[in-house]
């Protein structure tokens, strides 16, 4: 369990080295991308991972992934299940 929280620590900090002058948006997005194709997600998964962030900048780049059916959605609100569906060569 100690080993599990300890990576989880690292890779907090990895992500936060790695996102210097990037907008909210940017990190939402790249960690959205670079999910497998086919992953299902929900948005408490992402409040999870990206600590900081609103859930109305979460909507927004959902909003924008769904139009350009990167990500499609199924049910609505909190038991909303999102879906990564494209592959993205330029996301990393």
């Amino acid at each position: 369990m100690l080993a599990q929280s300890y990576d989880a620590f690292e890779a907090k900090i990895a992500a936060a080295r790695s996102t210097d002058g990037m907008s909210k948006q940017q990190i939402v997005r790249r960690h959205i991308m670079t999910l497998p194709v086919g992953r299902e997600f929900r948005v408490r998964d992402l409040r999870a991972a990206l600590p900081g962030i609103s859930d109305p900048t979460f909507r927004i780049v959902l909003r924008e992934l769904k139009q350009s059916e990167d990500v499609k959605v199924e049910g609505s609100g909190q038991g909303a299940i999102w879906t990564r569906t494209v592959a993205d060569a330029t996301a990393a």
